[in-house]
Formats: C-alpha cells, sequence, structure tokens
C-alpha cells in the first residue's frame, strides 16, 4: 500500500553554494582570529605547554600559522598549505589584482605580522609573487601563481564537499540560524595582536 505523499518524511533540499562557501569562511574568520598561542608554556602564565612545538605553536595549529609553515604531513597541505595560507591565497585570487600586505592583513583578518609571515611562507612554497607595486615604489604586492591557484582550487573543492556532506543534514531553517550565528560569532570573536619579537 502506498504511503500518501503528505505523510512520507520530506528531505531536505541540498544546500546551495552560497550557503556552503558561507560555512567555510565564516569558519576560516574564526580560524584567523584565534590570535598568537605561544608563550603561555612552560614559564609563561595560562595554558599547559603540553604538546607545543619548538615556538610553542600547539601541533593542531594547522588551522593557524603552523601548517602554513609547510609542517602538514598529508593531503593537499602537505605541499605547504595550511588554511590560513589557502585564505591568504584565496583572498588575493578573489580580488582579482595582487594586493599588499596590509590590504591582505585587513582582508584576512590578522595582524600584519602574522599576514607577512604567511605571504613569506606562500612565497618560499611557490605558491605566491612579490612585484613592485606601481602606485608606490616602497611597497610591493603579492600575486599568485599558477601552484598557488591550483592548491587553492583542490582545497576548496574539498572544503565544499565536506561543508555540503554537513549542511545537507539540516534543513533550511536550520541552516539560515547556524550560519547567522557562525557570522555573527565570527564578526564578534577578538583579535589579538601577536607580540613582537
Amino acid at each position: 500500500m502506498d504511503i500518501p505523499a503528505s505523510s512520507q518524511p520530506e528531505t531536505p533540499a541540498p544546500p546551495a553554494t552560497t550557503e556552503v562557501d558561507a560555512l567555510i569562511d565564516a569558519l576560516a574568520q574564526i580560524r584567523g582570529r584565534r590570535g598568537h598561542r605561544g608563550g603561555l608554556g612552560a614559564g609563561g602564565t595560562g595554558r599547559s605547554g603540553g604538546g607545543r612545538g619548538p615556538r610553542g605553536d600547539h601541533p593542531r595549529a594547522a588551522h593557524g600559522a603552523g601548517e602554513a609553515d609547510g609542517r602538514a604531513q598529508h593531503g593537499p597541505h602537505a605541499r605547504g598549505g595550511g588554511p590560513a595560507l589557502v585564505r591568504l591565497l584565496s583572498t588575493i585570487l578573489h580580488e582579482g589584482e595582487p594586493l599588499s600586505v596590509s590590504e591582505l592583513a585587513v582582508r584576512i583578518g590578522v595582524d600584519q605580522p602574522r599576514a607577512s609571515r604567511l605571504v613569506q611562507q606562500a612565497v618560499e612554497h611557490g605558491h605566491a609573487e612579490r612585484e613592485a607595486d606601481p602606485s608606490d615604489a616602497r611597497r610591493s604586492r603579492v600575486r599568485v601563481t599558477e601552484s598557488g591557484a591550483q592548491l587553492v582550487h583542490t582545497v576548496r573543492s574539498r572544503q565544499r564537499d565536506d561543508a555540503g556532506a554537513a549542511l545537507a543534514a539540516l534543513d533550511a531553517a536550520e541552516r539560515t540560524q547556524l550560519l547567522a550565528l557562525l557570522g555573527k560569532l565570527s564578526a564578534a570573536w577578538p583579535q589579538h595582536q601577536e607580540p613582537r619579537s
């Protein structure tokens, strides 16, 4: 006997690409604002230093500067691209033109010293190049290389697949509420300046 269509459970519509990208961007923004985690281990105050790397970074700092150092061991990140670095490269690609370090710092939500380190890592891994700023000879701009563009494409494709699968478990109203709350949380997350050495 057929069950009337009205009594069958409705399958949620698949998440829209804009919802998937909004989730990825909000999580990346929060990761970028986590700030400096070093200096709080042995001899410091606050968090325990257990399991930290040589600079005081947590081994799972992969979502910030740590993995961008090229210390990731698996997947696309093993080629020198942690989430913070990928977000930096993605930002330049999205703008469609080279950006200065200070412009990048503002757009990805980190302080200028960290943005400068991420740019240096991108250059060292061949994912970006510096070029002279035609409007100001005293500063340089950063552009993405073909290698950097391929890294962004690979990582973003996997992120979209994962985020889409996760969001598919929620109905449209739940997705809307989640993304609104994540956006609010991301905007309110404190951004700490890293101590200068």
